[in-house]
């Protein structure tokens, strides 16, 4: 294990000070900065972490599994941080929406120009693509992914990616939530606490199962999925001018046609106070040569900014002879 002696390092993600030599909070010297040390840094995992405690103190590091809410603000200091909210009942494909969107970013298909700038969750992102990595072609396996585990604690667990687009620079965290926390926020609207990160997005994105609101049980799926608009507007207290998708998942099983109850449940919406978008998705598509895999996903990304906060420009380095000197750019799409 390689000790890199006496260089300065920040705890703070994103930080090029190592590099630089220039504070990315602003302060003249590097020096100034709280999160700044000059001190040995030996690269250790999180679990060595935790279960060493005579390691040698230096810069901490994401084990790349997910983030939690307390990993948020210092995220998001350095540049903003567009937080989406990802809601469904269990099987409806919010895990196959964020792995198509890590998919596309990775192999560079995404839209309009937007590239793979990095990730603190690559681990936790191909943990949740082992299936898809195994498959060898032919027919997609019914199962494309693994369902996301309910756990004891009751927080949200979070996926990032950055994306850059010219001088455009998007950072997004998006939970990878359990279906069981939509099926118990639907039935007893408890547990509030664990949603209230919601109040922090830029937007959220229901997701429904396209081949459910079709079938022969889309009466009881509809009815759930009115439930869950009142939980979140009165349990969970989401602004109604939150920016918001109804995301209907397997549209490719359906023909990408738009089901005849999501009239009905749009109207049930916008009575209540809210003004989604609906979106037809196909997040790996079963029938590619009519329906592209990715269907619909960076459509639903980029409606909730386009309505919310716009993206940020990356500011070009400006030098003085005091230090760094920083300008704050905000331009809409």
């Amino acid at each position: 294990m390689s000790i890199a002696e006496g260089k300065g390092t920040c705890s703070k993600p994103d930080c090029t000070v190592a590099d630089t030599g220039i504070c990315l909070v602003g302060h003249a010297t590097p020096q100034l900065c709280e999160f700044y040390s000059i001190q040995s840094v030996v690269p250790i995992l999180a679990k060595q972490a935790d279960s060493d405690s005579d390691a040698p103190e230096g810069r901490g590091f994401h084990s790349g599994v997910e983030l939690g809410t307390e990993d948020l603000l210092p995220i998001s200091t350095a540049s903003y941080a567009h937080v989406i909210g990802l809601v469904g009942a269990y099987n409806a494909g919010k895990t196959c929406f964020l792995l198509s969107l890590y998919m596309m970013a990775s192999r560079q298909l995404l839209p309009n120009g937007y590239l793979f700038a990095g990730s603190l969750t690559l681990q936790g992102f191909e943990d949740r693509a082992r299936r898809l990595r195994e498959w060898k072609g032919g027919a997609l396996p019914k199962q494309l992914a693994d369902h996301t585990s309910s756990t004891e604690e009751r927080k949200p667990g979070f996926l990032h990616l950055n994306l850059t687009s010219g001088d455009r620079r998007l950072q997004l965290l998006l939970p990878d939530l359990p279906g069981e926390w939509t099926k118990s926020l639907i039935k007893q609207g408890d547990d509030i606490q664990s949603w209230s990160f919601l109040n922090r997005a830029d937007g959220i994105i229901i997701v429904l199962d396209g081949t459910e609101l079709v079938g022969a049980e889309r009466i009881v799926h509809l009815t759930r999925a009115k439930h869950l608009l009142h939980r979140l507007r009165d349990s969970v207290h989401v602004p109604t001018d939150m920016p918001m998708v109804l995301l209907i998942s397997k549209a490719d099983e359906i023909e990408m046609k738009s089901p005849v109850l999501l009239e009905e449940l749009t109207g049930e919406a916008r009575q209540i106070g809210f003004s989604p978008r609906t979106i037809l998705c196909a997040s790996f598509s079963r029938t590619p040569d009519f329906v592209p895999n990715g269907q619909g996903v960076f459509e639903a990304i980029e409606f909730l900014l386009s309505e919310s906060h716009p993206i940020e420009r990356i500011p070009p380095a400006q030098h003085s002879d005091s230090g760094r000197s920083f300008r704050s750019y905000r331009y809409s799409f």
